[in-house]
């Protein structure tokens, strides 16, 4: 829809003909156009020194309607020399959605992690109004770098709806504007004030006092 369209690329500050080009195998969700059901995938990146590429991944596909409740459960497994550096997780690819993760382990300790390119958090879900939505799941420096590491990611994802999409980048384009105005007018604040000094400081009482008391009229 224009709207969508037009409210999306002044909230992301991009062209919108990509976002908006349907690919022939119907991968990408323009604003709900996909069935009601269809397959998708969900994808786990570990980072053994070559950065997060597809030869270090695991793929798990399913069935995404409206939503999705989750458990990934995988096993990695490293050689004597190698370490992991970081994770990423992509709980889906080319759909528009607000996602939760519940829980992300690593041999059993819970690590942090964060929506990456989500456009906003509320009510503990993450808005991603982007067709590839990322977490980023941050390692500890001081993880123990077995051959075998096991990691589980629980959670829940749901598509987002028309009117939820425009809802949602509405409100941050309100904000955006909001915080933009009020940062124009604290600065015109700041000139104001600044030529009113300069003004004191071109006075004779100004001279004088200056003269008098060269510290405190500084």
């Amino acid at each position: 829809h224009p709207c969508h369209r037009s409210k999306y690329e002044e909230i992301k500050g991009i062209s919108g003909e990509n976002i908006y080009a349907v690919k022939e195998n119907g991968k990408y969700d323009i604003f709900g156009v996909l069935p009601s059901a269809f397959e998708q995938k969900r994808t786990l990146y570990f980072d053994k020194g070559r950065g997060f590429c597809s030869t270090d991944c695991v793929v798990e596909k399913f069935v995404l309607k409206d939503k999705a409740i989750f458990e990934m459960n995988c096993q990695l497994s490293f050689e004597e020399d190698e370490k992991l550096f970081g994770l990423r997780f992509d709980p889906v690819e080319g759909v528009m959605i607000r996602a939760q993760l519940n829980k992300v382990t690593l041999n059993g300790v819970e690590l942090e992690h964060m929506g990456e390119n989500a456009l906003c958090h509320n009510n503990e879900m993450d808005i991603f109004v982007n067709l590839d939505p990322i977490y980023s799941i941050k390692v500890p420096e001081l993880i123990d770098n077995e051959c075998s590491m096991e990691i589980v990611i629980t959670g829940q994802i749901e598509r987002l709806t028309n009117e939820e999409i425009d809802k949602a980048v509405t409100t941050i384009v309100y904000e955006k504007r909001t915080a933009l105005e009020s940062l124009q007018i604290c600065e015109a604040e700041c000139e104001r004030m600044s030529s009113e000094l300069e003004a004191i400081k071109s006075t004779r009482l100004y001279r004088v006092a200056n003269k008098i008391h060269p510290k405190s009229s500084k």
